[in-house]
Parts: C-alpha cells; structure tokens; sequence
C-alpha cells in the first residue's frame, strides 16, 4: 500500500510517498481503508522534530492523527464494528503509525462510527480538535453555564468547536478573530465577536472566568489583567518548563494556568458524535488531493485556515 513518511526530522520536505507493506490483520484490530485525514499543527511540529524526546528516533515515521474511513476488517476478538462500517478516529500521536497512508490499522477504542450528518472530511477533521475543545472546557476548566470565557483565535480548528460547544453549555462566549472570522464566529454562537484587527483584547473591561488562547499571541501575563481574580488560563502549548514550574507557580497566585494534554479516548469520541447529531458545524475551508500533501502541509503551516484543512485519501468523500 501506499503512505506518506519520513525518515529523519526536520523539513517537511523529508515527507514522501512510499510503497510499503500491506497491513497484517490482527484478532483485536480493525483495519481501516482512509477516505480522509485532518491535518493539524502537531503535524509538521513532529516532522521538525519539536518533539523528538517523546517520539524518540526510530524511523521511518508516519504523520496524520485523525482520520475517516471504511472498515475492511475486523479482528476475529472484535465486537460492535463490521466490514463496511463509516468510522472515524485518532491514530496515537506519540506511538502512532500515522494515518496519512491507504490503510490504517487501529484498536477499537481508537475509532467510532461516524455520524450520519458528517461528510467523510469533515468526520476526518473532529477527533483531536474537538478532543481538546471538549476536555478544555469540561475537564481542566470545569466550566459551568452563565460563566465567561474568552477564546483568542476562535476560529481554527479547536476555536471553532470549543465556541459551539460552549455556546450550547451556556457559557457566554467572547470571540475573538480576524476580519475573515467574523461571520463563523457569530454563525457558532459566540455572544460577541471581537475584531483584532480594528479592536484590541487589551482594550476590554469586562473580566473573564476562563481564557482560552489558541492562537499563543495572548501569553498568561498580558492574559492575567483579562481574569477575575480567581480565573483560570488555558496553555495550549506547553513546554518542559511549564509542564515542570506550573503548578508550583499555581500555588502562590490565585489565578491559575492549566495545562491542556488532550486525547481523543473513545468516550471524548462518543460525545463528540452526539454533538454532531446535534448540528455541529465542522467547517472545512481546504481540501487537498493527498497526493498533493507537501504544499498542503506547506499552505496550511505558513497562511494558516478558517475551521479545517484536510487530505483526501480516497473517493466517495
């Protein structure tokens, strides 16, 4: 079969396609023919080996985490999934095979069925966004209806789940985003949108209970003049350091930072999906023909995308 791979870090022009060998059914496995797959930051910050402590230096390497497909099998110890079946799921990113390839061989707990009202692409493009939109705002946040939050750059990919969802927790949302956001942020249901581009988010009165800053421009000491004495910030990106000093630092102020380490785990999965069944907009602004995926990787990391970008694998999407 054919996958995309690489086979030391640095530029994503290590990327290629290469032959190699079909996949081996195993009795607790699926097996799963790719329609589509999500392509995300972590993508090409793993390539460049911003990670190579935690993905360590056995090559080749695989890249793409989530993904959409058809099962072709189903492991003989395998309940609850048939030949045929539409799913969609995450590969492990820190032990992965990655998913940017014909085929893909997962665990049970790593997919579940695909709703009905999601296209293949954008079922590609849920898992690990909307992962960590979810558990940001239900686990490290523990948000609770009538609460403020701000989300910085509440248009990509995890902006654009976490407005709705928050939206549909009651939770008043303040969106902020470029002049292209403005329309989806509203469309998503934050209460207000915020312009960057002719307003700045240092300009505001109003204290919030929770900031969300996806687009890392609103670092945790300009963030903290935002907060309410006892709000909480959201670190998307955390670094060794801040993984080491953060809660030591937590204990000397009465705003806290908060450490996102999602996973798309099969129950986040399942919520997801029912959300979905819910109407939730998965927007996709880039598709790309897999085949083209050093220029979409490219695009992608240099102009950035409104909702998702993603590879098509395979026809029917």
């Amino acid at each position: 079969m054919k996958k995309i791979i690489y086979e030391k870090y640095g530029s994503l022009s290590n990327l290629h396609m290469a032959d190699v060998a079909a996949l081996s059914p195993g009795a607790s496995t699926l097996i799963v023919q790719v329609k589509a797959v999500s392509i995300n930051p972590l993508d090409w910050k793993i390539v460049q080996g911003d990670m190579k402590m935690m993905m360590g230096k056995t090559f080749p390497k695989g890249i793409g985490f989530d993904f959409s497909g058809v099962v072709s099998h189903v492991g003989s110890s395998v309940s609850g999934f048939a030949v045929g079946d539409a799913v969609m799921g995450a590969v492990n990113a820190m032990k992965g095979p990655g998913a940017l390839a014909e085929f893909v061989q997962v665990h049970p707990h790593q997919v579940v069925h695909k709703p009905t009202g999601l296209s293949f692409e954008q079922a590609s493009a849920l898992p690990i966004v909307g992962a960590a939109a979810l558990q940001s705002l239900t686990k490290v946040l523990r948000m609770q209806s009538g609460q403020r939050l701000l989300i910085n750059g509440a248009t990509g990919g995890v902006g654009m789940i976490a407005t709705q969802i928050a939206h549909r927790m009651g939770i008043y949302v303040t969106a902020v985003v470029s002049s292209k956001g403005v329309d989806l942020a509203q469309k998503w249901g934050a209460t207000r949108v915020i312009n960057y581009q002719t307003q700045s988010v240092q300009d505001l009165t109003e204290r919030f209970d929770a900031i969300l800053d996806l687009s890392t421009k609103l670092p945790f000491a300009q963030a903290k003049m935002l907060l309410t004495p006892t709000g909480l910030y959201v670190n998307f990106v955390p670094t060794l350091k801040d993984i080491l000093l953060t809660p030591f630092a937590n204990l000397l102020r009465g705003q806290k930072v908060k450490l996102l380490m999602s996973s798309p785990d099969q129950a986040t999965l399942h919520s997801l999906t029912q959300y979905a069944s819910q109407g939730l907009d998965v927007h996709i602004s880039q598709r790309f023909n897999w085949t083209d995926f050093a220029n979409a990787y490219e695009q992608v990391r240099q102009k950035g995308v409104l909702g998702k970008a993603v590879l098509v694998v395979a026809d029917s999407v």
